[in-house]
């Protein structure tokens, strides 16, 4: 869970709108939000929305009130699933001024396994030329940072700007490589940029975020908001989150962080290998290949990965590629099948797979159960979970585990394991 800061300067009007960058890289869902104003609508109310959708009628939205002469409203509660990348963004409209001025809402969000937070800036005022905009404190305790976003409030006119984050230590010295935001001239576009190679920049609790424009001729490009998208070291595979697993062993404090983490990363692909699949948020898959068996065509192929969220290109044996009227795939299953009645030699697959909707109850569920015996495990006497307690004393001695799985998270996983 986390939350996000949108702004709207100056006077408010009917029908205006933002359309915001988040370049997240997970999918998210939006459940509130708050507005507040510095200046009071008067004679009837603020009514603002937050909204998936351009325009006056969208289908996914949350709509808060300011009744006239206040200047914050109460929280309104819903629901806005976004998509992670190109596609992760969203739109703040204005449906009724009543004469307010300078919004601002507060969004919160939740994300499916809680391993990941969002920081935002609104910067106001013109954009310096080659100097710093904005320095502000990074989170107290330590991320890798997966994305930025910057969606400028006017576009720089005449040459593109680029806008280059450093991330300093207490003494001022560079912690990482940094990232550089290009924000296209005359367009308005918003720009994301992710840290190249692996593992994503490092961000040590503690930090300074400077923001300093670079190659900018005037001054015409006036605020902008910024969004860092940040990660818990260690768990950006993680099928459950920390603070599950901290509940379930009733631990309220930090202290066992790092074996939490790991015993996280542990039962996370002890899932995998048993499942054999990757179960992620979305992930692109590159060139699967199916060799038919016996020399029988293809007419119906399970994919290795699903829920299936597109099909890029199909190709047969020869490289050719596949109309895609030609096939049709079931997204929930992975399934795909032959349209024409053709049959198809051997076959090269690019899709993309991913829970969308976040990584599924049970799924998590098996690996909090499993991630708490690895850590058990690490504890002294370890190696010897009670899986009946104490009341199996008074007839003998207390049942434990000493095989390597939990037993019920390994009839949810093999739930969603795929066919040999």
């Amino acid at each position: 869970m986390g939350s996000v800061n949108f702004q709207l300067d100056g006077a408010l009007s009917n029908g205006q709108e933002q359309l915001i960058a988040l370049g997240l890289s997970i999918a998210v869902t939006f459940t509130a939000i708050t507005p507040s104003v510095r200046t009071a609508p008067s004679g009837t109310a603020l009514v603002v929305r937050l909204q998936k959708q351009s325009g006056g009628a969208p289908t996914d939205y949350i709509e808060a009130t300011i009744v006239a002469g206040q200047l914050v409203g109460l929280v309104a509660v819903g629901s806005i699933a976004i998509p992670a990348g190109a596609s992760s963004q969203i739109y703040l409209r204005v449906v009724t001024a009543s004469a307010a001025q300078n919004l601002t809402l507060i969004a919160q969000f939740g994300e499916a396994t809680g391993t990941r937070a969002i920081l935002s800036w609104n910067i106001d005022g013109d954009a310096p030329i080659d100097a710093e905009w904005m320095r502000m404190a990074g989170p107290a305790v330590g991320y890798q940072i997966r994305a930025a976003a910057v969606t400028p409030r006017t576009p720089p006119p005449t040459v593109a700007a680029h806008l280059a984050f450093a991330f300093l230590d207490s003494a001022g010295n560079p912690v990482n490589g940094g990232l550089t935001v290009t924000i296209a001239a005359s367009s308005g576009a918003y720009s994301v940029a992710w840290p190249t190679g692996a593992p994503p920049l490092a961000l040590p609790g503690g930090c300074t975020v400077v923001v300093t424009v670079t190659d900018l001729v005037d001054t015409d490009m006036v605020g902008a908001l910024i969004v860092l998208e940040l990660e818990a070291p260690g768990l950006g595979d993680a099928l459950c989150s920390l603070d599950d697993l901290r509940l379930a062993l009733g631990i309220d404090t930090s202290d066992a962080d790092a074996a939490l983490t790991l015993a996280i990363a542990g039962a996370s692909e002890m899932i995998r290998g048993l499942t054999r699949r990757q179960l992620s948020l979305s992930r692109t898959i590159t060139a699967e290949r199916h060799v038919r068996a016996g020399g029988v065509p293809i007419g119906r192929l399970p994919l290795r990965e699903w829920p299936i969220l597109s099909i890029a290109e199909l190709r047969d044996g020869d490289g050719d590629v596949i109309d895609p009227s030609e096939y049709v795939v079931e997204a929930a299953t992975g399934l795909l099948r032959s349209l024409s009645g053709a049959v198809w030699a051997d076959l090269e697959v690019d899709y993309v797979t991913g829970f969308v909707a976040g990584i599924p109850r049970d799924l998590q569920l098996a690996a909090v159960l499993q991630a708490a015996y690895l850590f058990k495990q690490l504890e002294p006497g370890g190696g010897r979970l009670g899986n009946r307690g104490p009341a199996q004393a008074a007839v003998g001695s207390p049942g434990y585990l000493t095989d390597d799985w939990v037993p019920q998270a390994l009839t949810l996983a093999r739930r969603y394991a795929r066919a040999a």
